[in-house]
């Protein structure tokens, strides 16, 4: 590995024939497969081997900066970082900064799916360990995301990559948020972004066209307004006008399926939305639902009044859904008769 490097011999390599390219990717699937032998952070530890490991990591970060098969190079380091955060746990915490610094510079779209997973098995497994850093990269990965999102996709295979990254997106922010880690969207670097943020977040919930995207959306939102409701200047506004009316009609979409197994989970999670920003924003929320979301779907006052009750009356997950899912019918009932 050194006599390559130092010796620059991947400069040799033409597009055709990666010779030292593919040498340095074996090398490293090697070392990964000889970690498997330890499958966790305690048989790494007593069988000595970790300092041997975690030395190798600072070799292979090395590839990162040559220029050519790049994609297939980074690739292979992830793959290894992957390992390590599996059999090493927090012993790979000191190189996380310079090693990731160069990982959220993608130049694609796959590579950027392909980062998040990384940076999920992070957080899960790190947890407030790695709040600093991931402050650090966080609006890194939020910014290459909106870039490719926004560039939209050229024909079907890049319009799949666009799917799988709003995906990856979505699970992204979930897992910070779901593991304790919801300072990173509010730290003083992000802070300015957060609107942006949450804005995705809704657009994602209420429009995406995979049951799976908006139910990992809505749970996302759902926790938000467990933390923020109340302790956030501003979020309750968000609530109220824009998360609050989405959780109402999002079921109405055309491509929205009530029959659809998947499609109930998110109907749940709507109904759980509505549920806990009443309890958290308080009256506000209760008179915009009654005042203003349900009559504009074209319910009279009576029925909104009793929907917003229900929703007062019940936590159970299975109640909640049956009632919100009635409710959608009858919508769909007045607006087809109109």
């Amino acid at each position: 590995f050194d006599r390559v490097m130092s010796a620059r011999l991947w400069e040799r390599d033409t597009e055709d024939k990666p010779l030292y390219c593919d040498y340095l990717i074996h090398l490293i699937h090697a070392a990964a497969r000889l970690s498997k032998g330890y499958t966790t952070p305690a048989a790494l530890k007593a069988s000595g081997c970790g300092p041997m490991f975690l030395q190798a990591l600072g070799l292979f970060a090395q590839v990162l900066d040559i220029p050519m098969h790049r994609e297939a190079l980074r690739s292979t380091v992830r793959m290894y970082l992957h390992r390590m955060v599996a059999c090493a746990a927090e012993a790979v915490v000191p190189a996380l900064p310079a090693l990731m610094s160069s990982l959220v510079q993608v130049s694609s779209v796959n590579e950027l799916v392909e980062l998040m997973p990384l940076i999920n098995q992070l957080t899960v497994r790190m947890k407030l360990d790695i709040v600093d850093f991931l402050t650090d990269i966080f609006i890194v990965v939020v910014r290459s995301t909106f870039h490719y999102l926004e560039s939209g996709p050229q024909d079907t295979s890049s319009a799949h990559e666009h799917l799988e990254l709003r995906k990856a997106y979505f699970t992204f922010i979930y897992t910070i948020v779901l593991h304790g880690c919801s300072a990173v969207l509010t730290a003083p670097p992000n802070a300015p972004h957060l609107e942006a943020v949450v804005a995705t977040l809704i657009d994602g919930a209420s429009q995406a066209s995979e049951a799976s995207v908006q139910k990992t959306a809505w749970t996302c939102l759902k926790r938000l307004i467990e933390a923020w409701a109340g302790n956030m200047p501003g979020f309750d506004d968000v609530v109220v006008g824009s998360i609050l009316p989405a959780a109402v009609t999002c079921p109405l979409a055309a491509h929205f399926d009530p029959n659809d197994a998947q499609y109930n989970q998110v109907l749940t999670e709507c109904a759980h939305v509505q549920r806990i920003a009443l309890e958290k924003v308080g009256e506000p929320a209760l008179v915009a639902l009654r005042a203003s979301v349900l009559p504009s779907l074209g319910l009279p006052a009576e029925a909104a009044a009793e929907y917003v009750a229900f929703l007062q009356s019940t936590d159970a997950p299975k109640q909640l859904r049956k009632g919100f899912r009635a409710l959608v019918l009858r919508v769909a009932a007045v607006r087809s008769c109109s």
